[in-house]
């Protein structure tokens, strides 16, 4: 109720919004899901660490929902994925995208997304 609020609240008011939260997969997609609809015409989502669900086995607790490097490879490719947690409205959102930049840090597990709109 309150993320419900908050989002009614912010709709169309963030510039940026950066995920650097527990890096668990349902986590990375539940932001996605909820807080896509904050951001303004021209803005950029930035997820942190985003392939910790790939690398370490306790942060993929989705099983069945596809991996965020496999999600963000089909957005920069423009094409459609699966998900039950990230809705169809934003996947169009997230399809329509201006820009998808990947970057892998120094170390194999830091890895970083820009998702400009």
């Amino acid at each position: 109720k309150n993320i419900k609020n908050f989002v009614n609240k912010h709709t169309n008011y963030f510039d940026i919004i950066i995920d650097d939260a527990s890096h668990l997969k349902s986590c990375i997609l539940e932001n996605l899901e909820n807080f896509l609809p904050c951001l303004k015409k021209e803005s950029a989502y930035i997820i942190e660490d985003y392939r910790f669900p790939e690398i370490y086995e306790a942060k993929n607790d989705l099983k069945d929902e596809i991996h965020i490097s496999i999600l963000l490879k089909s957005i920069a490719n423009k094409t459609k994925f699966d998900s039950k947690i990230v809705s169809n409205d934003n996947i169009k959102k997230l399809i329509n995208n201006k820009a998808v930049n990947l970057h892998r840090g120094t170390r194999n597990d830091s890895d970083i997304a820009f998702i400009y709109f």
